[in-house]
């Protein structure tokens, strides 16, 4: 059983220990996490960018056509954090 929200709901308030912890434990999140946090940005808060980061840093991937579909929809609709997450993003993919 994989446990998405249980990493969004930590990531979205940005508690990493919470994060690392659940890792720790080894709660798997299966592929599609990071997809799942910035697509469409179902969630009440955008998860912030050291989030983001973190989640990178433990594996987590988007692919480059799932972040372009992302970009055009965060515009002025999440703000200024939506669109560092994108652009940081963006260079992650473009580095690898």
């Amino acid at each position: 059983m994989l446990c998405h929200d249980c990493y969004l709901e930590a990531g979205q308030h940005g508690n990493l220990a919470a994060l690392e912890c659940l890792r720790r434990l080894g709660v798997p999140w299966g592929e599609g996490l990071l997809t799942k946090a910035i697509e469409g940005w179902a969630l009440p808060l955008p998860l912030p960018l050291p989030v983001v980061q973190w989640l990178w840093g433990q594996g987590a991937r988007i692919s480059g056509q799932q972040l372009r579909a992302v970009r055009q929809e965060v515009g002025g609709r999440r703000g200024r954090d939506g669109v560092e997450v994108v652009e940081w993003l963006e260079r992650q993919l473009t580095a690898a």
